[in-house]
C-alpha cells in the first residue's frame, strides 16, 4: 500500500500499516515486547539467557541481541539461536565498542519493534 506519494503506510480499520522493504506489516503483525540483550563476552551465559526467555509462556516478543565486540564465542552461540528461531530473534553487531552498555541499548531501541521494551543482562 502506498499513497501519492509513493511512499509506504497507511490506516485502514484503525490498524496502522507500514512498509519494511517488500514487506507490509501492521501494527497487528509487531511483538508485543521487544526484550534487548546487550552482550560483550557473554559466552558463559548468553544461552541460559536466551533458553530462559524461550521458555517464557508469554511468546510475543522478539529478542534483539546487540553485540558489543565480544572477543569470545558469544556471537557464535546467538547465530545458532537466529538458525533454530528465526525472526523472533535478532544480532545486531557493534563496529566498535562503546565502553558502556548504555549505546547497545540504544542499538536495540533503534531496532525494536515491540509495544513495550524490557532490558535483559545475560549474567
Amino acid at each position: 500500500m502506498t499513497n501519492s506519494t509513493g511512499e509506504g503506510g497507511g490506516i485502514i480499520d484503525d490498524i496502522i500499516f507500514f512498509k519494511i522493504g517488500s514487506e507490509i506489516m501492521s501494527e497487528k503483525n509487531f511483538p508485543e515486547i521487544s526484550v534487548i540483550i546487550p552482550m560483550y563476552n557473554s559466552e558463559k551465559f548468553i544461552g541460559e539467557c536466551l533458553d530462559s526467555v524461550f521458555a517464557q509462556t508469554f511468546q510475543d516478543f522478539e529478542i534483539i541481541v546487540v553485540d558489543d565486540c565480544s572477543t569470545d564465542k558469544s556471537c557464535e552461540i546467538v547465530e545458532n539461536y537466529v538458525k533454530n528461531f528465526g525472526k523472533k530473534i535478532k544480532l545486531i553487531r557493534r563496529k566498535k565498542n562503546s565502553g558502556s552498555g548504555g549505546e547497545p541499548r540504544n542499538d536495540g531501541v533503534k531496532n525494536s519493534c515491540g509495544k513495550y521494551l524490557f532490558f535483559l543482562e545475560p549474567v
